[in-house]
């Protein structure tokens, strides 16, 4: 086979329904051979969790209605964010982070955890720079 009718192979395969359908559970596989290989920190595991949420809106609805069904949760939830968007808050301010390179755009639409992990990534970028 030449590469033309390899290429077009692969894109058939790419292009089916059963490939689009078991995409969830390819990259729920890897992410867990990734997290199995390379143990990381309970806080880190959290951080990397509230990324994956945020940048998908739909799962954070249905992650917001499904804790308004447990009595209390969403009050928890939200002093649980508030206290790490403090403790964030607090390590920047003891390391004395000079003014950010990158212009911070914080939305009032942003919850406590989002803000945090807003400013988090901010100081990681000017650490890189």
């Amino acid at each position: 086979m030449n590469e033309k009718q390899l290429r077009e192979e692969l894109d058939a395969v790419y292009g089916s329904l059963s490939w689009k359908l078991t995409a969830p559970l390819r990259h729920l596989s890897a992410a867990v051979r990734r997290y199995i290989v390379r143990p990381l920190s309970p806080r880190l595991y959290i951080h990397h969790l509230g990324l994956y949420v945020i940048r998908r809106p739909r799962l954070l609805q249905f992650i917001e209605k499904l804790a308004s069904l447990i009595p209390g949760l969403p009050q928890r939830i939200q002093r649980f964010q508030d206290r790490i968007a403090q403790q964030v808050a607090a390590e920047l301010a003891l390391k004395e982070v000079a003014e950010p390179e990158v212009e911070v755009i914080v939305q009032p639409t942003l919850s406590a955890n989002a803000r945090a992990l807003h400013l988090e990534l901010l100081h990681m970028i000017n650490k890189k720079a």
